[in-house]
């Protein structure tokens, strides 16, 4: 062995795992006497059932869809080496209705065509009646 290991002291087994002062309580208890009751919490932690019950159905808020008269509007449109997207939004550029041409159905290369652009262009301007 090595000297090292024999100078180092042994390790309290018992009291390892025990707070200070936890054997005291049992020697000084006699065994007719019955042990204290524990403390009971005044109030409980609500469960997340009841957190998430009541106050989630209370707190939904729906928004109602509402028809929009609109006269006139800006289509606008991004075209990119990959994608072409149209937007139709108001005079102050809040969208309308919107589509793309993989939302068409186009892939791949196909997305950049002007016929992909022609055909993006009609589903937004009938999205945005349809969503009305």
């Amino acid at each position: 062995m090595k000297p090292e290991a024999a100078e180092k002291k042994p390790k309290k087994a018992a009291a390892e795992g025990a707070a200070p002062g936890a054997d005291a309580p049992k020697a000084a208890a006699p065994a007719g006497a019955a042990a204290p009751a524990a403390p009971v919490a005044a109030i409980s932690a609500p469960t997340a059932a009841e957190l998430l019950g009541e106050d989630a159905a209370a707190k939904k808020i729906v928004k109602a869809k509402h028809a929009k008269n609109i006269s006139s509007g800006i289509a606008m449109i991004l075209a990119t080496f990959n994608n072409t997207i149209v937007s139709i939004t108001d005079a102050q550029g809040n969208v309308i209705g919107w589509s793309s041409a993989g939302r068409v159905g186009f892939k791949g290369s196909r997305k950049s065509t002007a016929y992909a652009a022609q055909q993006v262009a009609q589903d937004a301007a009938a999205r945005r009646w349809r969503t009305v």
